[in-house]
């Protein structure tokens, strides 16, 4: 039964409510479509609303249009999902007569089936930044992928279950001699018996191959030479030479040496795939394990997270793949939407995967490679690898590394917050595992080496998107602390992001110490500017590291010689003036208090000892875990908070339900952001003194597998958000002399409880402390701030498709090279370009001669822009994509399109990461393409070429600022006037009540900009001494000054697109109206974070009669043919403040004379900037604010001018006899 309440449309509501009851029965059916749309998101509002006028005309709910007509009338939710289509590809879904989103939502999407055709790459949406985030977990459930991390501390003498009865054989693919020895040495790493299979693209010398076979190789049976030679492509002999052959064996290792041309990082990728399936013993024996259960294909992870990864894996190759699909496999395309395989065609595989390739002809191979190119046909053939695959039971398992690691969106270099962290009264502790280096118990427990890197290294991820395995950075590696260096290396880490000292866990068995060396060690070098003190870890050690009574290892015994002995040993270390105190005593932390029989033995003896030695006694922390209520139970100074001890306690929905799982998930997995919330939020008022604590990140997958306790989705910007709250916290209810926040943990790698940098996240989580105690904002750009080393070296190249373009559009060569000499890169470090058409033109169109200017460098360059195609920009646009490509060590940066349709920032990912690179312009860095972002203080203002047959008509643009107005959002007006393509624009700046000063700095950005010839802006200054708003009297008098025949009006914050001045201008001479129309967006733009947030279609009204009743056209929404307008007959008010244009434009608009039509056409031209956080005349989201405003005097007196003047037109209409009016 469905219940309609408060959560119901208002309009549905009633709908419903006053049906009979057979009625409301049957469109009750349609209220559960109604929200099972709403929920799934795949509804888009304002799509809807533009593909279909009649139901914006019709001011009804366009969702509840869809549910009851829209779909049966063919009418499309979405851009992403078409219906039309979808009833094409599924016959039954048509069959059935159903709405087919309701179908795909309920059955279709978890059945893979396509929302909608297929399109290639080539085909898809022009939004460059937005990509569908699921595709990848999409893919990997098609495919059925597993991403599996083999253990480097596999022992194949102890842990390999090969089964001896298994027949294995290897195909070799020879291009050429290139390190052929090399790859046949790599045989010998195979730890059973195999046949090899030897094919090739050149004339081979067999007998020399065999004999060093049997010389070199020990593990090869019997060795097969294909009777065919040159062969071009590795797959195509393995499949028509040796397929029926094969058919005999259980698995096949496929591999070639078909190198890249040069020792690139290309060459080191393919060498690192290839070791990744038979680089050494253990490595072969964990795959074929693999295959003997239930792994199909295994192959490398591609190395980088590649273009083909980001959309559906088909790539420029989708033509020709779907036609070898259909031809060979008898497969449509259509039903793979995603695709997977094999990038460098290197794999292992059960024979019966392989199967469906063998049965295929020789001829229908070569029928093809010769149909098409090498490299398409290529390309095309591996990408059919997996497919057939489907057909049978098991998995495909990518063999990951963590050199393949791919960057976090939060990925951030290293930044040093000293200055400002050292003023914060709160002190930042973690806790410190020293299980970092061997020792002999763990030797003898867990093997020998045993480090806490062991489980690190050999964790894998249980579900899709579960971050693991988790590697260090570069910069600090697999560390051992039995090295002093690393405990500099700590310090320096802490300094910088204002941690002031660490809680090293301690392990004392009654008197027995294990892990104690790192301690020692800075005991030892007093030059280590590291605070520091004990966290006891009293629990028994077990191999499970759970603390339990089970399987003990060490078991800890209380007495009050204990005591006496762990207080002597720590005198040394409580003497040492860095060992962290409150009220001068020495604190040490008590991880389980209530494992003691009686804590008063050790607490007085402890006193009584250090009294002795002329020490305060010490200041003991409860850990509050296991039962631990109040620290004054045990006798203890204070407690400290241990987040998930008690699992929020059953208080937060689990996420194992949305897991698409890789392995079995015993435990609830938990959402760091909600446990975030619980903690910050969970009530503190205590009668002791109680310190707060975080983690963040819990992941013990590496000690526990499928029984870890997980914290899934954390990161370090709701990482930070707690932070702030622990902080704000302390200092609000802490005594000022100990104002501590605890963070677990700085190093516990294998509960992913770490600090420390790593290969996803960089130094974010450390950056995110520093700014925390420096009150600086997560999301504040702190890449503006970053300097740009003088020696950078930065190449701009420009594509030659563009430089074709150029050479037949001066106006654009022209104002495209102006923005190159204004950019202010050239004076922050080495510029070259190695174009000498374009070095030729920087000198003729602005006087640039970059050859003076270019430093001579033999090194490729450190960063390269490319300008691909047609755009304008600012001066700071190249510099302050590098800024931030420096600061987060980014491989692309690409700008902002500020007038383009296309383009948001919603679509970006978390700090500013985005999926592609703009077509237009963007930053690279050398060799690093796997990290991508937008930096949103980068603009560009797209464009596009004149057409040299079209006459360019020259257009004034009306742009009217006032002393309060910013700059920056002027120049982005101005810009995108300088993008409009198809005429000539003449800006006419009305400036009111501006000073001195800001006048100096407009004239400045006026410089910058690349203006049309002999359109260098018209100033016309509108002053008041009693600074009054004059933007009335600016409007009219500067329109009355225009001299040209067309005008137009902008506003100095909002943007048109670079189109909109030629459509309107072909539709005034095609109309010889003296008005036309475009629609125009609601953007909604948040200032502070320059983010464009949201595009939004408003309902303005499309006839005459709508804009008699409310002003439905927005200034820039429109442009004149001042042939046709007598500005002569035109009052104002000088001082109108509000609604001066709907005024001016009352007197202008009728009904025959204006183009109305031209509203139908749905041509958005520009974007109305709406601020969600700037105080705007009449463009107000707040709606207190705007109720306020229509009560205030000034406002209501502009309203009785605007009726007084509707009601002289109406009685003109009237006393004209035209009282049809409304219905045209």
């Amino acid at each position: 039964m469905l219940i309609i309440n408060g959560a119901c449309d208002t309009i549905i509501k009633k709908y419903v409510l006053n049906l009979k009851d057979q009625g409301r029965d049957m469109v009750l059916k349609d209220i559960y479509y109604y929200f099972l749309i709403k929920r799934s998101g795949m509804f888009d509002k304002n799509y809807y609303l533009l593909k279909n006028p009649d139901v914006r005309n019709a001011d009804i709910d366009p969702l509840w249009h869809f549910v009851k007509f829209g779909w049966r009338e063919g009418r499309n939710p979405s851009e992403f999902f078409n219906g039309n289509e979808y009833l094409d590809l599924y016959y039954d879904v048509r069959a059935a007569n159903i709405n087919p989103l309701i179908h795909y939502i309920k059955f279709g999407a978890s059945e893979n089936r396509l929302p909608k055709k297929l399109q290639s790459d080539h085909e898809r949406s022009s939004k460059i930044f937005l990509e569908d985030i699921s595709i990848e977990k999409r893919r990997h459930q098609l495919f059925k992928i597993v991403p599996y991390f083999l253990d480097p501390f596999f022992d194949v003498t102890k842990q390999a279950t090969i089964d001896s009865s298994a027949n294995i054989a290897v195909h070799l693919h020879v291009f050429n001699n290139t390190k052929l020895n090399e790859m046949l040495q790599l045989l010998n790493n195979f730890p059973c018996n195999i046949d090899l299979f030897v094919s090739s693209s050149i004339d081979l010398r067999q007998e020399e191959i065999r004999v060093y076979i049997n010389n070199k190789v020990k593990s090869v049976n019997t060795v097969f030479f294909s009777t065919k030679i040159l062969f071009q492509n590795d797959l195509v002999p393995l499949f028509t030479c040796f397929g029926q052959h094969l058919l005999g064996y259980d698995y096949v290792c496929h591999i070639h040496n078909q190198y890249p041309p040069s020792e690139s990082t290309t060459t080191s990728n393919f060498q690192q795939n290839l070791f990744e399936i038979i680089g050494s013993k253990q490595t072969i024996s964990q795959i074929i394990e693999l295959l003997q259960k239930d792994a199909k294909f295994v192959y490398p992870s591609p190395n980088e997270f590649q273009h083909d990864y980001l959309n559906n894996g088909w790539a420029d190759y989708f033509k020709i793949s779907k036609i070898l699909l259909y031809n060979l496999l008898n497969k449509s395309i259509e039903d793979y939407p995603e695709n997977e395989f094999p990038q460098d065609s290197i794999f292992w595989a059960r024979t019966s995967s392989l199967q469906g390739f063998f049965h295929i002809n020789e001829e229908e191979y070569i029928t093809y490679q010769h149909e098409f190119s090498q490299d398409e046909f290529d390309n095309a053939l591996k990408r059919l690898l997996l497919i057939p695959s489907l057909d049978h039971t098991g998995r495909n398992y990518r063999i990951q590394s963590t050199i393949s690691f791919e960057k976090s969106p939060y990925y951030e270099c290293q930044r040093d917050y000293s200055e400002n962290t050292s003023k914060s009264n709160v002190k930042v502790l973690t806790y410190y595992l020293p299980q970092f280096y061997p020792i002999p118990e763990n030797d003898m427990w867990h093997g020998e080496g045993f480090t806490e890197w062991h489980k690190v290294k050999s964790a894998n991820p249980l579900f899709y998107g579960h971050y693991q395995q988790r590697a260090p950075h570069e910069e600090i590696g697999y560390y051992t602390l039995a090295d002093v260096e690393t405990l500099k290396k700590q310090t320096s880490l802490m300094k910088k992001c204002g941690v002031y000292g660490q809680v090293f866990y301690h392990y004392w068995f009654d008197g027995k110490l294990i892990l104690e060396k790192p301690a020692q060690l800075l005991l030892k070098d007093k030059s280590i500017d590291m605070p520091f003190c004990f966290c006891w870890a009293n629990e028994n050690w077990t191999r499970k590291w759970d603390g339990n009574e089970d399987d003990v290892i060490l078991k800890q015994n209380y007495s009050a010689q204990d005591a006496k002995e762990f207080i002597d040993y720590l005198l040394p270390f409580f003497k040492d003036d860095r060992y962290i105190k409150i009220d001068d005593r020495p604190v040490i932390y008590i991880y389980r208090p209530s494992l003691f029989p009686d804590f008063s033995i050790y607490k007085n003896c402890w006193k009584a000892v250090c009294e002795a030695n002329q020490i305060p006694e010490p200041f003991i922390i409860a850990v509050m875990t296991r039962g631990v209520s109040t620290p004054a139970a045990y006798g203890m100074d204070a407690g400290i908070e241990r987040v998930l001890h008690d699992w929020a306690e059953g208080q937060i929905h689990p996420i194992n339900h949305l897991l698409h799982k890789y392995w079995p998930v015993h435990r609830n997995v938990l959402n760091y952001e909600e446990v975030a919330e619980y903690y910050a939020n969970k009530k503190r008022d205590t009668d002791y003194l109680y310190f707060r604590s975080l983690v963040p990140s819990w992941d013990n997958t590496p000690r526990y597998g499928s029984e870890a306790h997980i914290v899934h989705n954390s990161d370090p910007e709701q990482f930070q958000n707690w932070l702030n709250a622990l902080i704000y916290d302390a200092e609000e209810r802490l005594p000022e002399k100990c104002q501590l926040v605890v963070i677990n943990a700085w190093n516990e790698w294998a509960e992913s409880a770490y600090l420390e940098p790593d290969q996803r996240f960089g130094y974010a989580y450390l950056n995110s402390i520093g700014r925390a105690l420096s009150g600086i904002e997560f999301n504040h750009r702190e890449y503006l701030e970053q300097t740009i080393p003088k020696h950078i070296n930065l190449s701009i190249n420009f594509a030659e498709n563009l430089i074709n373009r150029l050479q037949f559009d001066k106006k654009a060569r022209r104002k495209l090279m102006m923005c190159l000499r204004k950019s202010t890169i050239f004076g922050l470090c080495n510029v070259s370009i190695n174009q000498d058409q374009v070095i030729k033109w920087l000198a003729e169109e602005s006087g640039l001669n970059i050859t003076d200017q270019m430093t001579p460098n033999e090194n490729e360059p450190d960063y390269t822009l490319h300008i691909n195609n047609l755009c304008y920009f600012p001066s700071d646009t190249i510099e302050n994509l590098l800024r931030m490509s420096l600061r987060y060590d980014v491989g692309t940066v690409s700008p902002t399109h500020v007038n383009d349709e296309a383009f948001i920032h919603e679509d970006l990912l978390p700090r500013w990461a985005a999926f592609r690179n703009s077509p237009y312009l963007f930053l690279s860095k050398k060799e690093n393409d796997n990290s991508k972002k937008c930096c949103v203080d980068a603009q560009i203002f797209i464009s596009d070429y004149s057409d040299l047959q079209e006459i360019e008509h020259k257009v004034t643009t009306i742009v009217r600022f006032s002393e309060k107005d910013r700059l920056g959002l002027l120049r982005k007006a101005l810009y995108s006037l300088v993008a409009q393509v198809g005429c000539i624009v003449q800006p006419l700046i009305a400036l009111n009540n501006v000073p001195e000063e800001i006048l100096v700095e407009l004239k400045n950005l006026l410089n910058e900009i690349p203006w049309d010839e002999g359109c260098y802006p018209i100033i016309r200054i509108y002053n008041s001494d009693k600074q009054e708003d004059l933007r009335s009297k600016m409007l009219n008098d500067s329109l009355r000054h225009v001299d040209t025949q067309f005008a137009a009006f902008l506003d100095y914050d909002d943007t048109l697109f670079h189109d909109a001045y030629q459509w309107l201008i072909r539709r005034l001479i095609k109309t010889k109206k003296k008005a036309s129309f475009g629609s125009i967006y609601h953007l909604i733009y948040r200032l502070v974070e320059e983010r464009m947030t949201q595009r939004q279609i408003l309902g303005y009204g499309r006839s005459y009669q709508s804009f008699l009743e409310d002003n439905n056209t927005p200034i820039h929404g429109f442009m004149l043919n001042l042939e046709n307008i007598d500005r002569e007959r035109i009052k104002y008010y000088d001082n109108m403040k509000y609604m001066e244009d709907y005024y001016l434009t009352l007197q202008i608009f009728d009904l025959k004379n204006t183009d109305w039509e031209s509203k139908e056409s749905d041509k958005f031209i520009g974007d109305y900037v709406h601020f969600v956080d700037k105080h705007q005349t009449l463009g107000i989201l707040n709606t207190q604010i705007r109720e306020k405003l229509l009560t205030d005097p000034e406002y209501q007196k502009c309203q009785d001018r605007i009726d007084e003047l509707k009601n002289a037109i109406m009685k003109n209409v009237l006393q004209s006899n035209k009282t049809t009016w409304f219905t045209q």
